[in-house]
């Protein structure tokens, strides 16, 4: 497979690619997975749902379960993410989704029994787009699913807007007592100049401070809220005021992504006219933290921060720990110890596309595109995502095949750099590194992830990174 020269330059020595990444302030995706979605093929797609779920339960009982409802009442400009604006009056095609995703847990049940879910993650989309009644309708199945779920679940969330948030307001203690106790909000700016750009016009400051003051009284135990940094005409001060205005509702969580530039988004089409470089998004992401740590806020990881004892995403936290994630609907992503794959979902995002899902596989999932998970890929995603806390022993174990020899190289020139320090025998991102994060994570990728990030017509980052200094 043929790769162009940045391709192989980051090949032959990753250290020098980190070393100049830095130095550059390169935005990249951020790691939430390993493999990559780029990385999945139809030919490593599993055949046979149940039985990647009878295997997965020999490696332990412990499970998270991620439900994506793909519906939005608006797109924002620069979401990339799988989903479909519908209306609020489009009843019958939420009402059909959700009972595909319930003859889904039907189907995949028998391979089920047993399982302990400890986390739920019901994400899009905007799920409230649907209502509450489907949702507290969902999670009821899920009860059925795993007669256990009282006793072992350790958090529910639902994504949301701000304005589903108010529109749905009487129904969210039903929300509660179904047993959801995390709810993220897509804040993204307290600025109106920057909603109003980013197309967010039905959500404004005042909006966003009701749904904040909704979701306390509702008796949400952990509200996390989005922000977002690079917006159009965002600038130091106005990211500043959005912090200080959200901090005053103390929300357990806060998410801090920075702009992402995906193809077949707004901001994509008018990039030209979009004039902010990697060093000022690096340099305001700096600035976030720095605002949000005074606040009295902790950072988890190199997004979220959360108040102490409280806050934060166990969700997340298990998979990096080695959990499986089983992932239902249109554009859901699972995975095993042995295999990652999606299942529906394309890249049209059309009402069409849907249909022809909820036509041909609303009775059972189907993996469109997966990627086996071999022994070498097993203990890179265990390196890759385990940056913030990674026992020593783990990279410098003995692996087989040459790709392991990057390791050291990789993790040296990290702590050189200022990006990781050893304690107690483990690794540990620094402030610094946190920034940097998805920089390491990029160069400790597989040789055989990046090919084919290449093969599908991706350069490297740059589909997601199309700022320049």
């Amino acid at each position: 497979m043929q790769l162009d020269s940045r391709h192989n330059e980051f090949l032959v020595d990753r250290s020098d690619f980190l070393k100049r990444a830095v130095q550059e302030s390169w935005q990249l995706p951020f790691v939430y997975c390993y493999p990559p979605r780029t990385s999945y093929i139809q030919a490593e797609a599993p055949k046979d749902l149940r039985l990647v779920w009878e295997r997965d339960a020999t490696f332990g009982a412990d499970l998270n379960v991620y439900i994506h409802i793909p519906f939005c009442r608006y797109r924002c400009s620069f979401c990339g993410l799988y989903n479909i604006t519908t209306k609020s009056s489009q009843t019958e095609l939420h009402t059909r989704y959700v009972k595909s995703l319930k003859q889904q847990l039907t189907y995949l049940s028998p391979s089920l029994a047993g399982r302990r879910i400890k986390s739920l993650f019901i994400g899009g989309g905007t799920p409230f787009a649907v209502g509450i009644p489907l949702l507290v309708e969902l999670l009821k199945s899920i009860r059925s699913t795993f007669p256990d779920f009282s006793s072992t679940i350790e958090e529910v969330t639902v994504e949301a807007s701000p304005d589903s948030v108010v529109s749905e307001r009487d129904g969210i203690k039903e929300l509660v007592n179904a047993g959801v106790d995390r709810i993220s909000i897509g804040v993204q700016s307290l600025d109106l100049n920057e909603l109003q750009r980013s197309g967010r016009t039905a959500a404004g400051s005042k909006m966003i401070l009701e749904s904040l003051e909704v979701l306390r009284t509702s008796g949400i135990r952990n509200i996390n809220a989005d922000l977002m940094v690079g917006l159009e005409g965002q600038t130091d001060l106005s990211l500043k005021i959005s912090i200080s205005r959200l901090v005053e509702f103390l929300p357990e969580t806060v998410s801090i992504y920075p702009i992402g530039i995906r193809n077949r988004t707004a901001l994509a089409r008018r990039i030209a006219d979009y004039p902010i470089s990697n060093k000022a998004i690096c340099d305001r992401l700096a600035l976030a933290s720095m605002l949000l740590r005074s606040h009295g806020y902790q950072r988890e990881t190199s997004i979220q921060f959360k108040r102490p004892n409280s806050g934060g995403l166990k969700h997340k936290q298990f998979y990096f720990g080695g959990m499986s994630v089983l992932g239902l609907g249109s554009g859901a992503r699972s995975y095993t110890r042995e295999v990652a794959y999606l299942t529906g979902g394309g890249s049209k995002r059309s009402l069409l596309e849907l249909e022809t899902y909820l036509q041909t596989e609303a009775d059972r999932p189907v993996a469109k595109s997966g990627v086996i998970i071999t022994p070498d890929e097993a203990k890179t995603r265990e390196i890759v995502l385990g940056l913030h806390g990674l026992d020593i022993e783990t990279v410098y174990a003995n692996g087989a095949g040459p790709y392991h020899d990057h390791f050291a190289s990789v993790i040296e020139t990290a702590m050189l750099l200022g990006l990781l320090q050893e304690a107690n025998a483990k690794l540990w991102l620094t402030e610094k590194g946190f920034l940097h994060r998805e920089l390491v994570c990029w160069a400790l990728f597989s040789n055989q992830s990046l090919q084919r990030h290449s093969s599908q017509g991706v350069d490297f980052g740059l589909e997601q990174r199309q700022l320049s200094d």
